[in-house]
């Protein structure tokens, strides 16, 4: 056959709409796992954005962050130091700036814990703080630690999830099935991250100092700009030449 000439074998024809119907399916595959997987972080995304305009639009900024107190608090008594009164003790310490009496903690951590008293102190120290800086500099403290919380963690968890996804295939060679440890996982991470900005915020909001402007230090005064150094030449010409010429009147200075 000379070149340019149309084949029309129909057994040809057959079997290039067989490649191109493999091929087509195969490369939908693809794009279907690649949008289960993103589907995952599209509910994660529109979640944690969603928590970060209701900040940015100062919709209950206090009952926010009473309530991740309240979380922080149970999650550790009953969770993380269960039956370690003096490890709670501790962290609460750390975490919140001043000391737990024992009794307290051991009531929060024994088997069957209750944190309601110490939930009770914390909040009674929240309404200290609130009457200490007035309501509208605590949004505006509340609403910074918020902010700044959440935009760092999420970049965190943006770091965490993009190392999962890159090895989540060996996962196959276990008999296991790629999408949904991803998606377990995925959830996971996505608690944790909760988890984290919850302690954070918690912590920072009882233990940070706010140095209201009346209490800072005075600015240094002015100083007046320096002449700028003349050379020496320079300044020998122009005192000779400031000097009255024989002959002619002095200048009026």
């Amino acid at each position: 056959m000379k070149q340019g000439v149309p084949i029309e074998s129909g057994m040809v024809t057959r079997a290039i709409e067989r490649a191109q119907r493999k091929v087509e399916d195969r490369n939908f595959e693809i794009r279907k796992n690649l949008l289960e997987y993103d589907d995952v972080m599209d509910k994660q995304r529109k979640t944690i954005y969603g928590v970060r305009q209701d900040v940015l639009e100062g919709k209950g900024l206090k009952e926010r962050v009473v309530e991740m107190i309240g979380t922080s608090l149970r999650r550790n008594a009953l969770e993380v130091w269960h039956l370690d009164a003096a490890g709670f003790q501790a962290w609460f310490q750390r975490q919140f700036g001043f000391e737990l009496p024992l009794e307290l903690a051991r009531a929060a951590t024994d088997k069957n814990g209750d944190p309601t008293p110490v939930l009770q102190l914390l909040e009674q120290r929240y309404t200290e703080r609130e009457a200490e800086m007035g309501d509208a500099m605590m949004r505006q403290v509340e609403r910074y630690i918020l902010l700044n919380a959440i935009d760092q963690r999420w970049k965190d968890h943006l770091y965490a999830i993009d190392s999962l996804k890159q090895g989540i295939h060996l996962r196959a060679y276990a008999q296991q099935d790629p999408k949904n440890i991803y998606k377990q996982e995925g959830f996971a991470l996505f608690q944790k991250l909760f988890a984290t900005i919850e302690d954070e915020v918690s912590s920072l909001v009882m233990r940070i100092e706010v140095r209201r402007p009346e209490n800072a230090p005075a600015a240094a005064a002015p100083r007046a700009p320096a002449r700028p150094a003349v050379p020496a030449s320079m300044a020998f010409d122009l005192a000779r030449r400031q000097q009255p010429r024989p002959g002619n009147p002095p200048r009026p200075s």
